[in-house]
Parts: C-alpha cells; structure tokens; sequence
C-alpha cells in the first residue's frame, strides 16, 4: 500500500446471498444496510477522480443488487475495468449478455465436482452453476475460479482444479477458508497440515495440467521448494480499498477493523485515513518467528488477518504456514 491513490477497489455491494456455504466469511455483513444506488453511484465517481483503475463488485450475491448494472455502467463509463465475484447459480442468458456488453471479467467459486460442491452450496446447486457457465461461455465471458480449502475438500483440491480446466476457467485459484463469519461455527477451517495437503495436490494437478495455481492470502507459500506451479502474492503490497455494504472501509475485509466510512469521509478521505492507520506499520512488522526464513522480506508473516484471529495479536506468524505457524508461541 503506497501514498498513491487506490488501484483496486474492492466492493462487497451486499452481503445478502442466494446460497449458505458453512465457510463464508462474508456472512458477517449480512445485516448492514447496503447504500443506495445514489451513494453507490458517488462512490464510482469519486473512484474515477482518485484514479481507481478496476473495482471487483463481489458480496453476498452481487447480482442480488437490482442496479448492479448501473453500477456496473458507471464505473465503465469513467474507464474504469469491472470485475464481479458471482456464486453463477443466479446467471441468466441476459444477465450474461449485459455483462459481456460492459467487459466485465468474471470471478467464481469451486470446491469441487459435484458431490463436493453441492456439500458446501447445497443440493440442486450443482446443475444451477452449470447452467449459469454455459450462458457465460455462449457470450464469451471469461471467468477466473477460486477454490476455496476448507475441511469439506482439502483432501480433493487435486479434482477440483481438474474440473475448473475441464469447465474452461481463464485461470484458477485457490484460497484457504478463513477463521471467520461461519467458518469457527461449522468447524470447516483449515490447519496447517491438512491445508499443506491441499498444496501439493494443487502442485501435482498444475504440473501435470501445465498450468500454473495462484494461492490467495497464503504467501508462505514461496518457502516451499516443491511449488514450482503455484504463485502467490501478499496483499500488503496491493493498493487497494476494501468496501463493505453499508460503506464501512476496513483493513481487510476477512479481519474487518474499521477505519472510515465513505459515506462521512468520501473516498478520497477514508483512503487517507487507511494510509495513517498505525496497524500498516504493525501489518509490515515482520514476526521474531518468521526472522531467518529465507521469505520473510516479501511475506512478512503472510496472512495478518489470520494471524490476529488465531493468536490475538500483532505482529505473529499465519497458523497455516508450515514453517512457522505450528512451532509458534506468540
């Protein structure tokens, strides 16, 4: 994060959604008050006059909106590139046709083939999403898929990458389910092992497929020296702005630390405030544990957010990482 204005602005536009998953950490946000389209509408355009060069609508269930696409509308109308993070079971022939219109880049979620999907979404999801992709596939949507890892699937991330190829995903992803929202209360969290089973599955898949995996929120993952298939990156480095629906700005929006509210600040305003908040010196602290690891310089401790959730505490290490997460006493 850098005194510049925000390249990203990530949008969780609702918190309301059509599916359940045991996981999700947005459930949180479910009882805010999203903003009106007027307040959405001066968001867009105060992101324009910041230099915001894409905004990831995502939820919730983005397309539960109804002025999603006047959202949507504005922000291409600046030039500015739009992405939605979409469950598909809601995806129509029309819905996928305005949104190829726009340009905008697709973003899913895949735990696996059937059986496995339809443990986390629910009966009947399965042929719901298939028939969401085809439309999107019939109007030339591209569209990324993210795995989430958590204990329904770790053990079979292998398949689920194999059936993202198969379905034809631009790229692919994976992230491991966070301790927070419904996840502490399903019991679906990953540990540290089962989520570095999870990461050589996804290293023999990708070799085999010739493909590479990005790991989402586990920058550790450069330590290990097996994972020539498999990328990640640290969002410390990331300028972005994390928007919840009643217009909160957080320091992550899986930690949830509030730190301005556009609606009072604009957005020009709560960027400054995110800037000169003291947690970025701490989030940047590299943890005594992690001094020595060949990656502490870019991973700094990985997942902070996890890190404060599991050990109360900052700076110490991701209790994923298979280094310094299970030897660690903060």
């Amino acid at each position: 994060m850098t005194s510049e204005g925000p390249e990203w602005l990530i949008w969780i536009v609702t918190g309301a959604c059509n599916l359940r998953c045991p996981y999700c950490y947005a459930a949180r946000y479910q009882a805010e008050k999203p903003l009106s389209t007027r307040e959405g509408l001066r968001i867009i355009d105060e992101a324009a006059e910041l230099g915001v060069e894409h905004v990831n609508f995502t939820g919730g269930e983005p397309l539960l909106r109804r002025d999603i696409f006047e959202l949507i509308e504005a922000a291409r109308s600046h030039g500015i590139e739009t992405s939605i993070f979409t469950n598909m079971t809601l995806m129509t022939e029309d819905t996928a046709a305005r949104l190829a219109r726009l340009e905008t880049f697709l973003y899913t979620s895949l735990d696996g083939p059937r059986d496995v999907y339809e443990k986390a979404k629910g009966p009947g999801s399965w042929a719901r999403f298939l028939k969401g992709l085809e439309a999107v596939r019939r109007h030339g949507l591209g569209f990324h898929v993210n795995i989430p890892v958590s204990r329904l699937n770790y053990s079979r991330v292998a398949e689920a990458i194999k059936t993202a190829v198969e379905l034809g995903a631009s790229s692919i992803s994976m992230i491991p389910a966070m301790p927070a929202g419904r996840a502490p209360g399903t019991g679906t969290s990953v540990s540290s092992h089962e989520f570095l089973e999870a990461l050589r599955q996804a290293e023999e898949a990708a070799s085999q497929l010739g493909i590479t995996v990005a790991v989402w929120c586990a920058p550790f993952t450069r330590a290990l020296p097996w994972a020539r298939h498999l990328i990640s990156s640290n969002c410390r480095d990331w300028n972005v702005i994390d928007i919840t629906p009643s217009g909160k700005v957080v320091f992550c929006d899986v930690l949830g630390v509030v730190v301005a509210d556009v609606k009072r600040d604009g957005l020009r305003g709560a960027w400054e405030k995110l800037q000169k908040h003291p947690l970025n010196r701490v989030i940047n602290t590299t943890p005594r544990q992690c001094m020595g690891c060949p990656v502490a310089a870019s991973c700094r401790g990985a997942c902070y957010a996890r890190a404060q959730l599991h050990w109360g505490q900052l700076p110490s290490p991701d209790p994923l990482c298979p280094v310094a997460g299970p030897r660690a006493r903060v």
